[in-house]
This record gives structure tokens, C-alpha cells and sequence, in this order.
């Protein structure tokens, strides 16, 4: 007589029938797994709209004066600035510009009313912009120059600190997404 018993423990071949019984998906497709994948997905998603849409200020250096003459609180000072002409074609007539001198730490707001239509050389704004002993700055490269209208506010306000001589300042002049610094994407902006 032949008794039908296994040799195999009862609970290990439970076990054993239950693998089989088990879903065949690889485990890094698992749900949890899916989960966190589509999470990834959604914050580089984000992420890449937040660097296409993005802007970012973009400077020139030059100097500025101002031109005006015994202005009240409340009329508009007429500035001449000066940049290196390499940043002629960034500059337009109705343009807002911010203006921030470093000196004095201060942010002025203006817009550019005229623009000359030819850049000049070292010598030649030092010919048309000395006034009162206060030539304009030495440059090894020609400047453009622009003229911009700026309003006055209060005399505590940051534009009293720069009338005068020529300041050093970092011109605003336009603004560029973020995503034209990359590489490869980059050339999609322009």
C-alpha cells in the first residue's frame, strides 16, 4: 500500500503554490514605485516650466549724469548714459531701464527718451559731456549714448546721490529667459 504523503511540510508547500499565484510585474513597476515615478515626472515637469518661463535681468555697465537743471520734487530729470556700445542694439527709445548704483546702493527707474544714433569715442563724449570740470570717464571701448528721463521723488530719495559727477552704475537694459543659458535649448529662445 502506497500512503500519499508528501514530503514536503505542509507550509512550505503553501508557500510554494502562493508564489505562483503572485503578479508577474518586474518590482520597479510596482505600484508604490509607479507612484513615485509620476511624482518625479510631475516636479521635472515643473522644473522645466519654471526654466522655460523664467526671466532673468540682464546688465550692461556704464555711468550716468544728470543733465537737469534746478528740478522741484515731482518734475522729471533729464540722465545721460553711458554704456559700451556692445550693448547699442539692446537699447530703445520707450524702453523702462533700472538703474543701480553700487556705491550708494540705490535703484532708480527711468525710461530712455532719445538714443544716439552713432556710439561715440572716449574722446569725443569727453568733448560733448564735460561740463563743470567733470569729464566722462576713461574707456577702452566706444560708448553709446542715451538719454533717459527719470522721475524725481522725495529729496531722501536715491537720484540726489547721483546728480553731479558721472556715477559707476549697472544698467538693466533688458531681461532673458532662463532657459536661453542651457546649452542645447538654449538657441530655441533667440
Amino acid at each position: 500500500m502506497h500512503d500519499h504523503r508528501s514530503i514536503f511540510r505542509q507550509e512550505a508547500l503553501r508557500r510554494y503554490q502562493q508564489s505562483f499565484e503572485r503578479g508577474v510585474l518586474p518590482r520597479f513597476i510596482r505600484p508604490p514605485h509607479i507612484a513615485l515615478m509620476w511624482c518625479l515626472a510631475v516636479v521635472g515637469l515643473l522644473c522645466g516650466m519654471a526654466i522655460g518661463f523664467a526671466r532673468v535681468p540682464n546688465y550692461a555697465p556704464g555711468y550716468v549724469k544728470d543733465v537737469s537743471d534746478n528740478l522741484a520734487d515731482g518734475q522729471s530729470a533729464t540722465w545721460v548714459i553711458l554704456t559700451p556700445a556692445r550693448h547699442f542694439s539692446l537699447l530703445r527709445a520707450g524702453q523702462a531701464i533700472v538703474i543701480y548704483d553700487q556705491a550708494n546702493e540705490a535703484i532708480t527707474k527711468g525710461r530712455i527718451t532719445q538714443i544716439k544714433s552713432q556710439a561715440l569715442s572716449t574722446e569725443a563724449a569727453r568733448i560733448n559731456f564735460n561740463q563743470s570740470n567733470c569729464a566722462p570717464p576713461k574707456s577702452s571701448e566706444s560708448l553709446a549714448v542715451a538719454f533717459a528721463e527719470i522721475h524725481l521723488t522725495p529729496p531722501d530719495a536715491p537720484i540726489k546721490a547721483i546728480s553731479g559727477c558721472w556715477r559707476r552704475v549697472e544698467i538693466e537694459i533688458s531681461a532673458r529667459r532662463l532657459g536661453s543659458f542651457l546649452p542645447v535649448i538654449g538657441s530655441w529662445y533667440e
